[in-house]
């Protein structure tokens, strides 16, 4: 946010302690509007009604925030529509489906001498996909225990109330 006063007076004046081509500065009006004095220069600029005065000092407090720290740009936000990204077990379980399917279509269309060995295929898949998805079970288990316990931690009353439900009337 820049000056509001169209005149900035920048007073220089020699000083017997300098040298005769040296000035030093005495601070002019524009130390009214200097970083260093903000209620000064609210008072000088926001010469009005409450929503002035609070529109006047977040656009002074945001304009020293951006020169003091720079402004940060934005990323994209994720959108909640979007499917959430499977972990490594969850895409192989994904994967080892697919091989099922595959499997079980090309035992229907095999011989009955290769009939056993993709029995035998499918058996070792189906064992994988079965630790697989126990092992996932026990995650999204410990997930979720750990999410009520850090509720319980921070409001064991509100958590039992929530686990035991309402008073009853009657």
């Amino acid at each position: 946010m820049g000056c509001m006063r169209k005149l900035v007076v920048q007073c220089t004046v020699p000083v017997l302690d300098t040298a005769p081509d040296e000035t030093e500065e005495e601070p002019g009006l524009d130390r009214l509007h200097s970083a260093q004095n903000p209620p000064l220069a609210l008072e000088v600029t926001a010469k009005g009604d409450v929503d002035q005065t609070l529109w006047t000092m977040s656009n002074f407090i945001m304009s020293i925030a951006s020169n003091r720290f720079g402004i940060k740009e934005q990323h994209a936000t994720k959108t909640t529509t979007a499917a959430p990204i499977p972990n490594r077990r969850e895409a192989k379980i994904v994967q080892l489906r697919q091989e099922l399917r595959t499997l079980r279509s090309q035992y229907k269309k095999a011989s009955e001498q290769e009939k056993v060995s993709f029995a035998e295929l499918r058996g070792v898949v189906q064992e994988r996909l079965t630790t697989l998805r126990r092992a996932e079970w026990h995650r999204k288990k410990g997930k979720e225990r750990a999410r009520k316990h850090s509720a319980f931690v921070a409001n064991p009353l509100k958590f039992t109330k929530k686990l035991l439900g309402e008073k009853r009337s009657g």
